[in-house]
């Protein structure tokens, strides 16, 4: 296990997963075949789900089933049964989750010319040690005619962005709707 991110997500998809594997045992269905049952078929895509979100591309119970095939799920029982013998305790879970980083939508993306020849790019896009200057600076180079080393990769603040999926424009969006919902001082 290594280390992972993420805002409270690991922790609700393992609950949700709890939740599978309970009802699965409630109802004496195998909790791989209960999973299977309620993957999106790819005859069915693009797929409207009730959250509003459309799936449009994936073979869920494809990679699903490359995954127990890859990791020797069936031979799990048998690996158990040794590592006891070892006095070592052996665990397996099942885990499936997807998840939309970031929804299409407008996003700030502005290019600035500067006085001293170099280009500054801005995005309301904020790099949590992802390294997205890099891939930035190389997007904007090989669609244009500046070479990376004269651009530079700037993040936008609240006040600058005032769109977007990024931090930054949510931050001002929630600005915006605390400052409509104010009540008229009696």
């Amino acid at each position: 296990m290594g280390a992972y991110r993420g805002a409270g997500r690991p922790e609700a998809n393992y609950y949700m997963e709890r939740l599978i594997d309970r009802a699965a045992d409630e109802m004496g269905i195998n909790r791989l075949t209960l999973r299977k049952r309620n993957f999106i078929k790819p005859s069915q895509l693009p797929f409207a789900a009730a959250s509003g979100v459309t799936y449009d591309s994936g073979d869920f119970a494809g990679v699903f089933n490359k995954a127990l095939e890859i990791s020797d799920h069936a031979n799990f029982a048998k690996r158990k049964k040794e590592s006891k013998k070892s006095g070592k305790l052996r665990g397996i879970a099942v885990g499936s989750y997807l998840e939309v980083t970031a929804p299409p939508s407008g996003e700030l993306g502005k290019i600035t010319f500067e006085p001293d020849g170099s280009v500054e790019l801005t995005t309301g896009t904020l790099d949590y040690g992802q390294g997205h200057a890099t891939p930035f600076a190389q997007v904007l180079s090989r669609s244009s005619a500046f070479p990376s080393r004269r651009s530079h990769w700037s993040k936008a603040t609240a006040i600058s962005s005032r769109f977007g999926n990024a931090p930054a424009a949510r931050a001002r969006s929630r600005r915006r709707v605390r400052r409509s919902w104010r009540l008229p001082r009696s």
